[in-house]
């Protein structure tokens, strides 16, 4: 378990300082304003606010927003697996299993990272008419309203 750590260290190395990162933490940014678009709008026109996590919940109810979610990641990942210099003393020192089982930790981490800044940049959005609660608003009832027409 020590050295699939290691391998996952290994691949973290430089990866806020990698400009494919930053493009497409950018990018992501930008899809969260388009996707965030619609219930904006609901909330300004309603003047109702939302509770802070539901812009997070709303921007993945279409299959358009999935996919492009799942573009960006590909775009992220499109270096995989990561074959440098130190790759073959990587596998060398460890095994074949070890490696492949460190890359899959890799993805897993870089994917929650990626989901935890898309939850960041709709909560920032919306930050204006939000509140913190565990309770789903009328902007809610009204998209949901509006969806199933």
């Amino acid at each position: 378990m020590k050295q699939t750590l290691g391998i996952v260290r290994y691949n973290f190395f430089g990866f806020f300082r990698n400009p494919k990162v930053i493009f497409t933490l950018f990018l992501e940014f930008v899809l969260s304003f388009l996707l965030t678009g619609r219930i904006m709008v609901v909330m300004d026109n309603y003047n109702t606010p939302v509770q802070a996590i539901e812009p997070f919940l709303w921007t993945f109810g279409d299959g358009t927003a999935v996919l492009l979610s799942s573009m960006l990641l590909l775009l992220l990942f499109s270096d995989l697996p990561k074959m440098t210099s130190v790759t073959p003393y990587q596998l060398i020192r460890t095994t074949k299993k070890k490696w492949l089982l460190g890359q899959f930790v890799y993805i897993t981490f870089v994917t929650i990272l990626y989901t935890c800044f898309m939850l960041l940049f709709t909560s920032v959005l919306c930050m204006k008419d939000s509140y913190p609660g565990n309770l789903w608003s009328d902007t809610a009832a009204l998209l949901r309203q509006y969806r199933f027409k």
